[in-house]
């Protein structure tokens, strides 16, 4: 009986625990293979930046204008998604007419 337990709890440690990680793993690992130049990134350090070259190891990161910096390409931590500007619009003036906000001036 207590080899069903085990065995019902190892199930469930790998279906909870391992799977999730893998997966996240393997999305990380797919992230950095599609990086592009021009792709606005976060790097694992906190530094924000832009992809300006791309070499198998290492990538050069604009962090400032006329500074770049070259880092190992698995400190890309995450790209970031720049928001539309129909969208960022859209987003700005109903969160205006929300809060009853109106775009004349002086009002």
């Amino acid at each position: 009986m207590s080899i069903i337990w085990f065995g019902l709890l190892a199930t469930a440690f790998f279906v909870f625990v391992v799977l999730p990680q893998r997966r996240k793993l393997a999305a990380f690992a797919e992230m950095q293979r599609q990086l592009v130049e021009g792709d606005d990134v976060i790097l694992t350090s906190g530094i924000y930046g832009t992809i300006v070259a791309l070499a198998d190891e290492q990538v050069d990161v604009q962090i400032a204008p006329d500074v770049v910096v070259r880092v190992a390409r698995a400190a890309i931590g995450q790209v970031r998604a720049l928001p539309d500007d129909d969208a960022a619009t859209t987003d700005a003036a109903t969160t205006d007419a929300a809060n009853g906000a109106t775009s004349e001036a002086g009002a």
